[in-house]
C-alpha cells in the first residue's frame, strides 16, 4: 500500500513540477513547482524506484528559480518618459554622412558648417499613447545663430531590441534660439509594446529666414480642460506663410497630448497678413486632463 502511495506521489510530483515550469514564465506556475517539489520529496523518501520523483523535483526547482526572474525583470519605457539621452545622441559625422551634400544646390550647407550646426542643437523625444498607436516626438532646440531645417528617423524597440516600427519626418526652419518638436507615428504598434527608441536626426542651414521674433506676438490666452487657447499678432510689414503652433501636454513630466495648427487669417493660402491678429484653438486629445503645457511656434518669410 505504501508503494502505491509513492507512486502516486511520484506521478503527481512529475505533473505538478512539469506544469510548474511551463507556467513559471507568467509567474503563477511558482505554486505549482512548489506542490511538486513538497510532493517528490515526500516520494523520494517513501520510493525504492527515484527516476520519476527526482524528475519532478528538477522540474519544480527549475520553475521556483524562473519565476522570480520573470516578476522581476524590467518592464518597458513607459508613456511619455524622456528617453536617454546619451544613448540617442548622434555625433557629427553622423549627421554629415545622412545629409548628403548639394541636395540644396549652390546654396548647400558645406561639410564644416553642416558638422558645426549638428554640435549646437539639443534634442530629446516624448512619446503618447493614441488608441492602439503611438506618436513620437523629438523636440531639436537651435542652439545656433542662423535658422536650420532638421530631418529625423526613428526606430521603435521591443524589450529584445527588435525593430518593430520606423517613421522619417521633417521640419523647415526653426529659428536661432527657438524649439520645436518633429511628428513621427507608428500605426498599430501600442506604446506598451515600445521599450526605448532608436533616432538620429539631420541638421541643414535653411533657406528661409524666421519669422518668430519681436515683430511676431504672441501670448496663452486661456487654457481648457483639453486644449490651449492662443493669440497671435503678426506685426511684419509683410504677410507670413505657412505658421504653424503646435503645443505639448504634460502631468509632471508625462507628454499625455499634443496638437498642432496653422496660424492664419487666409486658410486658402495658409497666410497670416501683415497687421492681422488671429485667436485659436489647440485640442490635447487627451481625456486624462494636464498640467502644464508647452506652445511653440514655426515659420518663415515668404
Amino acid at each position: 500500500m505504501e508503494k502505491k502511495q509513492s507512486d502516486v506521489l511520484s506521478i503527481l510530483s512529475l505533473i505538478f513540477g512539469i506544469i510548474g515550469l511551463i507556467t513559471s514564465l507568467i509567474i503563477i506556475g511558482f505554486i505549482p513547482c512548489v506542490a511538486g517539489l513538497i510532493l517528490g520529496i515526500f516520494a523520494l523518501v517513501r520510493h525504492e524506484k527515484r527516476g520519476m520523483p527526482i524528475a519532478g523535483i528538477i522540474c519544480s526547482g527549475v520553475g521556483i528559480i524562473i519565476a522570480p526572474i520573470v516578476l522581476f525583470s524590467p518592464s518597458p519605457t513607459p508613456s511619455g518618459t524622456v528617453s536617454n539621452k546619451s544613448e540617442q545622441s548622434v555625433d557629427a559625422d553622423e549627421y554629415e554622412t545622412a545629409t548628403a551634400a548639394g541636395n540644396k544646390g549652390e546654396e548647400s550647407t558645406d561639410a564644416d558648417e553642416r558638422e558645426t550646426l549638428a554640435d549646437m542643437i539639443d534634442h530629446e523625444i516624448y512619446a503618447v499613447s493614441s488608441y492602439d498607436d503611438t506618436m513620437a516626438y523629438i523636440l531639436v532646440t537651435n542652439n545656433a545663430d542662423v535658422p536650420i531645417d532638421v530631418s529625423t528617423n526613428t526606430s521603435a524597440l521591443d524589450a529584445s531590441g527588435a525593430v518593430i516600427g520606423a517613421y522619417s519626418s521633417s521640419e523647415t526652419c526653426i529659428g536661432p534660439g527657438q524649439s520645436y518638436p518633429v511628428y513621427h507615428y507608428f500605426e498599430d504598434i501600442p506604446i506598451e509594446k515600445i521599450s526605448n527608441f532608436d533616432y538620429s536626426v539631420t541638421v541643414d542651414r535653411s533657406n528661409h529666414e524666421s519669422v518668430v521674433d519681436a515683430d511676431l506676438q504672441w501670448s496663452i490666452e486661456n487654457t481648457t480642460d483639453d486644449s490651449v487657447i492662443i493669440k497671435v499678432t503678426n506685426n511684419h510689414d509683410y504677410d507670413i506663410q505657412y505658421l504653424s503652433a503646435c503645443a505639448m501636454f504634460f502631468k509632471g513630466n508625462t507628454l499625455v497630448g499634443f496638437g498642432d495648427t496653422y496660424i492664419d487669417n487666409d486658410e486658402a493660402n495658409c497666410i497670416l497678413q501683415s497687421g492681422a491678429s488671429v485667436t485659436d484653438e489647440i485640442e490635447s486629445y487627451t481625456e486624462n486632463g494636464f498640467d502644464r503645457v508647452e506652445v511653440y511656434l514655426r515659420g518663415y518669410d515668404r
